[in-house]
């Protein structure tokens, strides 16, 4: 099973046990959901312990903050559904992940909260979850998992780095979008309870969908030293500079919307501060397209293309960069978010320095 069926279905299978009273928000409750792979198939079960933080008042329309919660708020959701209606907000964060079969380790999740937007009554419910990953490469593998899971069903919504979205009208599920936002994996899923409506359809999910992309593309440039993306960038291109490194071997791959050959990983070596090889690390087989070599970078090169991004004031780019070397691990560039497939990322792994 597949991580990206299992963080899409377990969330739609959550709402239902949730709404059938298979869970309560005391302490010593602690669910079992069991999730299948497809909408129609029953798979070997895969199991998830969820911690619940407690329930708001709800005459005070408070809910727990947390860096999760803040990008997608009661407020915004009521704004969808209808300002009248009682909604309860309730956070949930899985634990014990138990997915052997996932397209990247389960240790490269670094952080999962998942929020509750639900109607008591009716047991309809919004769900948000972002799935923090250990890089923007993990990420990307997950967003890949959930295009090819739905193959055909699928439509762009225009969200984050990349979005998708689809209606699979099965166990329990009215619409979802999916969205990667650098590391993030965001998910809503609009509900659909056994003879209900859900409370918004495919628009209302965009809706959400642009204000809680919004508010990550916000903070994501903002930087996490507290001096913005340019304070982030020179101190880990000082780190760099202390290698005094003109002579070295990385791999490396462009991240865009590209054809294969473009994309797949290489094993660059640089010399004199130039790159003078490039080999398919798939393959073993040397780059002899001169175009597509005269693409691939420097470790400085990336630095100047990170720099160049700040200068246009790109709409958004999360960055990582090695703790000890400075390097960038990897990146993704939206240049302009009201622009579609003009984005540029990139990974680099395996530095090996040779002066």
């Amino acid at each position: 099973m597949s991580l990206n069926r299992y963080a899409v279905f377990a969330i739609a299978a959550l709402v239902m046990a949730l709404a059938a009273g298979a869970c309560s928000s005391s302490p010593a409750a602690e669910p079992v959901v069991t999730v299948p792979a497809d909408p129609t198939a029953v798979a070997t079960p895969t199991q998830v312990t969820l911690v619940s933080t407690p329930e708001p008042t709800p005459d005070t329309g408070t809910e727990p903050v947390s860096e999760a919660t803040s990008h997608l708020t009661r407020q915004d959701v009521l704004a969808v559904i209808g300002e009248s209606v009682a909604l309860t907000v309730e956070q949930l964060q899985p634990q014990a992940i138990d997915s052997s079969e996932a397209p990247v380790p389960v240790e490269a999740i670094d952080e999962w909260v998942i929020t509750l937007f639900q109607v008591p009554e009716t047991g309809a419910a919004i769900v948000f979850s972002v799935m923090d990953l250990a890089t923007v490469k993990d990420a990307e593998t997950v967003f890949t998992e959930v295009q090819q899971g739905f193959t055909g069903q699928t439509v762009s919504v225009g969200l984050g780095d990349d979005s998708v979205a689809f209606e699979p009208n099965g166990s329990g599920i009215g619409s979802i979008i999916t969205f990667i936002q650098g590391d993030l994996v965001v998910s809503m899923t609009d509900t659909l309870p056994p003879g209900g409506e859900p409370l918004t359809g495919l628009a209302g999910l965009t809706s959400l969908g642009r204000t809680a992309s919004d508010r990550l593309t916000r903070e994501s440039t903002r930087g996490e030293s507290g001096g913005g993306p340019q304070a982030v960038l020179d101190q880990a291109l000082a780190l760099w500079a202390a290698n005094s490194a003109s002579d070295y071997t990385f791999e490396f791959n462009w991240v865009c919307f590209c054809i294969r050959e473009w994309v797949s990983p290489v094993s660059l070596s640089v010399s004199g501060g130039e790159v003078v090889s490039a080999v398919f690390v798939e393959s073993g087989e040397p780059v002899t397209d001169a175009n597509q070599l005269a693409s691939y970078m420097t470790i400085e090169g990336l630095f100047q293309l990170l720099q160049g991004a700040i200068d246009q004031s790109a709409e958004s780019i999360p960055v990582e960069f090695h703790p000890v070397d400075g390097f960038p691990v990897s990146a993704f560039i939206d240049y302009d978010a009201r622009m579609a497939d003009e984005e540029r990322g990139f990974s680099a792994a395996n530095l090996s320095l040779t002066n």
